[in-house]
């Protein structure tokens, strides 16, 4: 096996196993500095997330936005970028998106959900153009003025 490709299977399998596991250390610990018993927590944890028929189905859904939001980040991480405000993207376009939602209730679901859909993500992206446009224009640093577009989206909400 040639080195590079060794390289290669520890960052794609090594790396999120090590972190994984690194995760469960780190909680585990959090759960034993709080007095409880870590191996209850995440039996309770999975028994929790997998024994019910309900429960995995509900898991994805609340999983979603994480991922996508995860994404986000990762996509401007690729790109040079440093997107602190991803949370603050993702309320001004649940913003957008509840609001287009409310003022469309007249027309067919098949219409309706689909515009909802498309002023959300239009209006995460005008909270994410401000910074870029900032950064373009001002040279103003996208981690500080993320951070503080965070603050404003949480008061809006």
């Amino acid at each position: 096996m040639s080195r590079a490709l060794r390289q290669r299977l520890f960052a794609a399998v090594f790396i999120p196993v090590i972190s994984v596991a690194s995760g469960f250390v780190v909680a585990g610990l959090a759960v034993v500095v709080t007095g409880s018993d870590p191996i209850a927590a995440f039996t309770a944890l999975f028994q929790g997330a997998f024994t019910n028929p309900r429960a995995f189905p509900e898991t994805l859904v609340a999983m979603i936005p994480y991922i996508f939001l995860g994404l986000a980040v990762a996509l401007g991480f690729r790109a040079g970028l440093f997107n602190i405000g991803a949370e603050g993207q993702f309320y001004l376009g649940a913003i957008f998106g509840v609001l287009a939602g409310n003022s469309l209730h007249g027309l067919p679901g098949i219409v309706q959900i689909p515009l909802a859909l498309a002023f959300g993500m239009l209006g995460g992206f005008i909270w994410a153009a401000v910074p870029g446009l900032l950064k373009a224009r001002f040279g103003a640093h996208e981690v500080i003025t993320t951070i503080m577009l965070n603050y404003i989206a949480f008061q809006l909400t």
